[in-house]
């Protein structure tokens, strides 16, 4: 809190306690000057938005946090209360999905491109094969679940009164 007034990170803790508190441990470790930068906008009407996308990244943030690279098992954290932990094993970079994925199929699939077809050889996706895409996967499902929890909130807290929150 500074100067008496919520921090956008303040303010996305408390919203999190109460419609997503199984990634309140997540967030409350992400770096505030990240969320700043990710929150966009002055006001929780135009951050709230922002709200998938950072509960998306701290939950990178976290499993960075979790792994060690020294460590032999991979773990994939659910919720606060359960983690779930594989066998570390090599898998080829992505992007060698491309020799078998037909190209028509390649350009259906969402995020293909950023995922599988990265050029950028640093890529999670790339270095951890399907490790990497298992954990973008396990990304996606906290940002669903904090995408539901978001129109909770935004009915509790708005209701109907305000529909230009709903229209955006």
């Amino acid at each position: 809190m500074s100067d008496n007034h919520p921090t956008k990170k303040d303010i996305l803790l408390t919203i999190t306690k109460k419609y997503l508190p199984d990634n309140f441990a997540v967030l409350k470790n992400y770096d505030e000057k990240t969320i700043n930068m990710l929150a966009v906008g002055d006001s929780l009407q135009n951050f709230i938005f922002n709200y998938t996308t950072i509960i998306h990244e701290s939950f990178h943030e976290f499993e960075d946090i979790i792994n060690s690279n020294s460590d032999t098992l991979r773990h994939y954290r659910l919720d606060d209360t359960t983690t779930i932990a594989i066998k570390k094993f090599n898998s080829f970079p992505s992007k060698q999905l491309n020799d078998f994925v037909p190209l028509s199929l390649q350009k259906q699939i969402f995020r293909y491109d950023t995922y599988i077809n990265s050029q950028d050889s640093n890529d999670g996706t790339q270095q951890n094969g399907f490790l990497g895409l298992l954990e973008e996967y396990a990304a996606y499902y906290q940002s669903l679940k904090a995408y539901t929890s978001t129109y909770y909130f935004l009915k509790d807290s708005f209701g109907w009164t305000k529909p230009q929150i709903w229209i955006d």
